[in-house]
């Protein structure tokens, strides 16, 4: 008899948790949580600077791996130049 009663319960719980898991996600999407626009302004206004930052720190590093590059070359074709005058 304890037996019997304790699966019952069991039973029970196991379809009360089949029954409200899909019934609570359901109410959920049906009320969605109220969103505050203020602080969705602030997130979108922190990313923008935050990739305008982050558009001015690449156009620096381009200028920067110019300069490098030209600099590079004009030492290596110096060195060429060099090399050859002393082949000859």
């Amino acid at each position: 008899m304890l037996f019997e009663s304790m699966l019952v319960i069991i039973a029970a719980v196991v379809a009360i948790m089949l029954i409200a898991g899909p019934a609570i996600r359901l109410v959920k999407m049906l009320f969605p949580a109220k969103r505050d626009p203020l602080k969705d302004a602030r997130e979108e206004l922190e990313i923008a600077q935050k990739e305008i930052e982050a558009a001015r720190l690449k156009r620096e590093a381009e200028k920067i791996y110019s300069q490098l590059y030209t600099e590079t070359l004009e030492e290596s074709d110096s060195s060429d130049k060099e090399s050859s005058r002393r082949k000859l």
